[in-house]
């Protein structure tokens, strides 16, 4: 079995069906964009337990005009979330103009991450980091969240692990993030890459992860068979890159995403 952690199952009417039909196959940690996708999410996958459904606030959304309503919704729920995606910043230049609003809604979810609340044994914040790595690692930081402790473990916030969805960033801003404690979601996008190719040889093998993003956006064509196929791509090609041996590659990731989302073989 191998675990996606990161992709969006809710995009498919179908998401549900194809989850039930990869049991065994596949677990998932599902991500949502919005308070509401996530409740609606949260009902839809309910019966299964391969599958953990992320409280998401994306930073697109704050060109909607509902999105100050859906911050408010966001923060108080969090608290209570062990799973929590995807949230983050995103300064790539079509997205500047949200910039300060972005800047405080991470703010209040940061907060919320950190703040007083349960211990969880488990559990994910999936973070989307476009040009905007810096102020993520800062407003945790600023939190006492990714300081490093004496047995290594990594970064946190009330026992979630703190997850960079696809990295982009800089050579810089990945050894910053390494030494945080951050984990390394990686996939079809970033396996594409030179680049990413050259990053994932750098991060220490159980700070990564595999992920998808499937579907990428709502109504995508999706099916069982291409999901599990893009998981074993991204394995062979994580491998390949790695020069590590694709079934000890496979089971390393397993344990620690098995650790991370409290799925054990499902």
């Amino acid at each position: 079995m191998l675990y996606d952690m990161h992709c969006h199952l809710d995009f498919s009417d179908a998401g549900p069906a194809i989850a039930r039909s990869m049991a065994g196959r596949a677990a998932a940690f599902s991500a949502t964009v919005d308070p509401r996708g996530f409740e609606r999410a949260r009902a839809a996958f309910a019966d299964l337990p391969h599958v953990r459904v992320g409280l998401g606030l994306h930073p697109w959304q704050a060109s909607s005009s509902d999105f100050a309503a859906q911050v408010d919704a966001a923060v108080v729920r969090i608290p209570a979330c062990a799973f929590v995606g995807e949230v983050g910043l995103d300064f790539s230049p079509r997205r500047l103009e949200t910039r300060e609003a972005q800047m405080r809604a991470f703010d209040r979810v940061a907060d919320a991450l950190v703040g007083e609340g349960p211990a969880f044994p488990c559990g994910i914040v999936s973070i989307h980091a476009v040009r905007a790595v810096d102020e993520v690692a800062d407003a945790f930081e600023r939190r006492g969240a990714t300081a490093r402790s004496r047995f290594e473990r990594p970064a946190s916030a009330g026992g979630r692990v703190l997850v960079l969805h696809s990295f982009a960033g800089t050579s810089d801003q990945l050894h910053r993030a390494v030494e945080a404690g951050f984990l390394f979601s990686v996939g079809p996008r970033m396996l594409a890459t030179k680049r990413g190719r050259a990053y994932v040889r750098a991060v220490p093998a159980d700070r990564l992860l595999l992920e998808t993003d499937m579907p990428s956006h709502e109504g995508d064509p999706f099916s069982a068979d291409a999901w599990a196929e893009a998981l074993e791509r991204s394995l062979s090609a994580l491998a390949e890159a790695r020069g590590a041996d694709p079934a000890a590659l496979r089971d390393a990731l397993c344990a620690t995403s098995a650790r991370i989302l409290g799925i054990d073989g499902v």
